[in-house]
């Protein structure tokens, strides 16, 4: 990869992919992609990465909402969000799917993703620098870590089901919330990964990449605040910051500092975002091309990216799986 170019905006849904603009980008992400093909002239197109789903769920309003009200006690300490009973309807909304995502899942989500994929492919066969090009699609890492008993009687997160999970781990919500936003996800990640199998492109699984390093984790310890260590001891996502108090942030700290605080909370952080980096670089290696009516295309690869407690970002690596025709079920790489 001689040059990496970044066409991707936080917040932008699938829409902004296919034909909206966002923000000040001018242009869909499909036609800003063929501006710099065109751009680039001569130069080969090796990859395009995709990561598009969460934003068209909505589901950082979801976790604010949600957070507020426990922080704030709207709704009584330490309310559940999860049991609230215009959740499963707000999911439903959202997803366009009379069974909503709890249940059975993502409904016109895939349907999305699949006109995503299909865009991309026929933007890039215009061009014949870009005809061949891999498509990778992505799933998005677990933010918060489990709260589930494990074999030795303990759940992973670091502080116990109270205030101070906020106030001091920048996590503003009980264990059942936080379980169903990772149990969301894992709905996500199959959502997108079936439209990558339907769709014959390579698919980077990162789910469980931050195990191990989520804010919070009892794995790891808070991220300093400057890049003065190399990442394995420390969480690789960003925390809340108080940022969820928006009537108080926002008048101590000002509009703009406060909008990047909400914007960046529960996102990767600078060592989180040399996680994803490695495990794409890690997927990229393991790639291969093969034959098909007399050109070399590329062939799918599928893998899962973990790097584990104590790890450093750069030892994030993807366990490979290269497949002819796509199987009904990835395996699991051994833990």
């Amino acid at each position: 990869m001689d040059e990496v170019v970044n066409l991707a905006c936080s917040g932008a849904e699938t829409r902004h992919v296919l034909n909206d603009a966002f923000k000040d980008q001018g242009k869909s992400q499909v036609e800003l992609m063929a501006d710099e093909i065109e751009r680039q002239g001569n130069k080969k197109l090796k990859a395009v990465v995709v990561s598009i789903g969460g934003n068209d769920l909505d589901l950082s309003t979801l976790l604010t909402n949600c957070g507020k009200d426990w922080v704030l006690g709207d709704l009584g300490v330490l309310t559940d969000c999860t049991s609230y009973k215009n959740l499963e309807e707000w999911v439903k909304g959202k997803l366009g799917n009379e069974h909503g995502l709890v249940k059975e899942g993502v409904g016109s989500l895939n349907e999305e993703i699949h006109n995503v994929i299909t865009k991309v492919k026929v933007e890039l066969r215009k061009h014949p620098n870009s005809k061949n090009a891999r498509i990778i699609i992505q799933s998005y890492p677990n933010p918060f870590p489990s709260t589930l008993q494990g074999a030795d009687g303990q759940t992973d997160i670091r502080v116990k089901n109270n205030y101070a999970r906020y106030f001091g781990c920048g996590v503003p919500a009980n264990d059942e919330t936080i379980q169903f936003f990772r149990d969301t996800n894992v709905r996500i990640r199959d959502a997108i990964r079936l439209a990558a199998q339907k769709e014959r492109i390579s698919f980077l699984d990162l789910l469980d990449t931050f195990n191990g390093h989520e804010v919070c984790s009892r794995h790891d310890k808070a991220t300093p605040s400057g890049a003065d260590d190399n990442g394995a001891q420390v969480e690789w996502v960003r925390g809340v910051d108080n940022a969820i108090k928006d009537g108080i942030a926002n008048n101590l700290i000002g509009q703009r500092v406060y909008a990047n605080l909400i914007q960046e909370a529960a996102h990767p952080n600078y060592y989180g975002q040399l996680a994803l980096q490695s495990c794409l670089k890690d997927l990229m290696l393991n790639a291969v091309d093969e034959e098909k009516d007399g050109e070399m295309l590329p062939r799918p690869i599928a893998g899962m990216c973990r790097a584990g407690t104590g790890k450093a970002p750069n030892e994030a690596k993807v366990f490979p799986n290269f497949y002819q025709d796509w199987p009904e079920k990835i395996e699991e790489p051994p833990l």
